[in-house]
């Protein structure tokens, strides 16, 4: 890997944008992963969802045109004893939406859009939404 740069932009309007752009010396299949503590499910082509406690956020692909997603099991290691942290036992937690290039390549970039359900609507109706309103 000779490059990897993540952007974080808010639109204002309940919503983020990440965006990865990423570089190798050699061709590689580049995955991008959003981890999820509950399910993640499919709502069409390159549209996503998780369902946090009645909280929805959509989650778009937008790039790279193409991109193989697969909804996958969030394995990860639970603490160990005080001074092997890293021993523990694997764990399901959750699960993880993994974005990966169609095939290998030397650069790719994804940008993938989060956005709170409703927060697009709400903020269009012309006043200022409060944060207690994008919580509910």
């Amino acid at each position: 890997m000779t490059r990897f740069e993540r952007r974080f932009e808010f639109d204002g309007r309940g919503g983020f944008v990440i965006t990865d752009e990423l570089q190798a010396t050699t061709p590689r299949t580049f995955t991008t992963l959003v981890h999820a503590d509950n399910a993640v499910s499919q709502d069409g082509a390159g549209r996503f969802s998780i369902d946090a406690s009645g909280a929805k956020l959509n989650v778009r692909v937008e790039s790279p045109e193409g991109a193989q997603a697969r909804i996958e099991e969030n394995v990860l290691t639970a603490p160990g004893p005080p001074g092997s942290v890293d021993k523990g036992e694997r764990q399901v937690r959750g699960q993880r939406l993994a974005v990966s290039t169609t095939e290998p390549v030397t650069t790719a970039r994804f940008r993938v859009r989060l956005e709170v359900a409703g927060s697009r609507e709400r903020s269009r109706a012309g006043r200022k939404v409060t944060r207690r309103e994008l919580e509910e």
